[in-house]
């Protein structure tokens, strides 16, 4: 009886790997393949399979490449981060909490590595800077930074008022001042009336100064000389009077007669009437 033929073992041909690749040097006993995945997925199994005597791969379950996917995306101090899913491309989107603003991005995508790419971003206390001090407003208590939401307010000083911007100013979410920083203008008083029989001096309408009353020949004041602009843009005092300058009784001339309407005041006459007989 003739020797039977010895044949070599031999595995099922390992050619293909779903979203991977194989590199094989056959498939007979003791041959090897190396397997390896597309980039964005990892081998689920062994990265060799040798070709064993009983003519199958040693593998103990079926190698496959398997979609990376990243990690759940970490959280933040004072924010929060969502995400739709874990897998490559999906977006995880970072969020402060109110009162606190984000420095870096708001967004970060998971790669093909199976990582998220840039960095965490991170939450910091929304601060403003010292409010622009303002010319002839009193001094509030300065401070060296300003949260959010705190508000400032301007007061003019005694004589001033705001005549533009803001009193009230807000530190905002994005770190600036709401509100216009205010001017603080001289108070002005309207030009004062002049009575009856007078005129008024003013060198100036502005807060402080004085109107000066004067009365014309004749007539004589009658209250205060004068009223002074104050910090409501009103004239303070009472606004005087000129009365007329009044004369005695018309003295008695001997031998006449006067005649005399009763009014003694400035610029009014009477008349003497001689008797018969008599002349001036």
């Amino acid at each position: 009886m003739a020797d039977e033929a010895i044949s070599v073992v031999e595995c099922p041909v390992y050619d293909s790997l779903k979203n991977g690749r194989v590199k094989a040097s056959g498939n007979k006993y003791g041959n090897v393949v190396e397997l390896q995945c597309d980039e964005g997925y990892y081998l689920a199994g062994k990265s060799s399979l040798k070709c064993g005597a009983n003519g199958n791969w040693d593998d103990d379950f079926q190698t496959f490449c398997a979609e990376n996917q990243c990690v759940e995306p970490s959280g933040i101090s004072n924010g929060f981060v969502s995400a739709s899913s874990w897998k490559v491309g999906a977006t995880a989107t970072y969020t402060c909490s109110e009162g606190f603003r984000l420095h870096g991005s708001n967004q970060r995508v998971c790669s093909r590595n199976g990582k998220w790419n840039g960095s965490d971003p991170y939450c910091r206390m929304v601060i403003c800077e010292v409010p622009p001090p303002v010319e002839h407003a009193k001094t509030f208590d300065a401070l060296t930074q300003y949260l959010y939401q705190f508000e400032v307010r301007y007061v003019c000083k005694t004589g001033y008022f705001i005549s533009d911007g803001d009193a009230l100013l807000r530190c905002s979410e994005s770190g600036q001042w709401i509100g216009k920083v205010p001017k603080c203008s001289l108070v002005k008083c309207k030009e004062p009336v002049a009575p009856a029989k007078s005129k008024v001096l003013v060198a100036s309408l502005t807060y402080g100064s004085e109107a000066q009353y004067l009365c014309f020949p004749g007539y004589r004041l009658k209250g205060s000389t004068t009223v002074r602009c104050d910090e409501t843009g009103n004239w303070k005092g009472v606004v005087p009077e000129c009365v007329p300058i009044a004369s005695g009784n018309p003295p008695v001339v001997a031998n006449s007669i006067v005649v005399d309407s009763g009014d003694h005041t400035y610029n009014n006459q009477i008349l003497y009437n001689w008797h018969v007989g008599f002349i001036s």
